[in-house]
């Protein structure tokens, strides 16, 4: 290996054939290696570690994903791009953003909301004879402000069906918003 120091920086150019040898991590390796693995000792590191007080006011998006699943939900996660007709139709939105290079021609723009690709999980599962659907969703939507795009994070969900499961000991009633604020209200 050539090296030179220069200007206090120390450059150093590996051989042609060891091609291994690309980044400072290979060349801190290799050092290493041939040093011995076994001459360099083995102290952890040393750092002040202190806890963050998490405020109270703030619920962790895991605490909400365990809270839903209790209730009976099921998360789902779906494409941050969807159908234009979906953006235009659903939500009223005729100025999307749209991809220069989509994966596909119904994936051409950027949701700006989490309801399209719910409602399609629930076609979904329509269609395989589920007739009992509890969704929900945390993900990403894009806004476009002036030239500036934005993300933000937002969970929606979803209940479809029958308010119960079906079972011989109760009637079964479709599932209407006091089930769902009921149901919240236990957690």
């Amino acid at each position: 290996m050539v090296f030179h120091i220069q200007s206090g920086e120390f450059t150093v150019a590996p051989p042609s054939y060891r091609f291994d040898i690309t980044i400072e991590e290979d060349l801190i390796e290799e050092v290493a290696r041939l040093h011995g693995y076994d001459h360099i000792p083995a102290t952890p590191p040393v750092a002040a570690l202190t806890m963050l007080p998490a405020p109270e006011h703030q619920l962790h998006l895991n605490q909400v994903r365990d809270t839903l699943v209790a209730a009976g939900y099921q998360e789902v996660v779906t494409y941050s791009f969807v159908d234009e007709s979906w953006e235009r139709d659903l939500l009223g939105n005729n100025a999307p953003i749209k991809l220069k290079n989509p994966i596909a021609s119904n994936l051409s723009v950027m949701r700006t909301s989490l309801w399209g690709g719910l409602l399609d999980t629930l076609c979904y599962n329509l269609n395989r004879k589920q007739d009992r659907a509890f969704l929900f969703e945390i993900g990403a939507v894009f806004h476009q402000v002036d030239a500036v795009y934005q993300e933000t994070a937002r969970i929606s969900g979803l209940a479809y069906g029958s308010a119960q499961p079906e079972q011989w000991a109760a009637t079964n009633a479709d599932i209407d918003f006091f089930d769902v604020k009921a149901n919240a209200r236990k957690r």
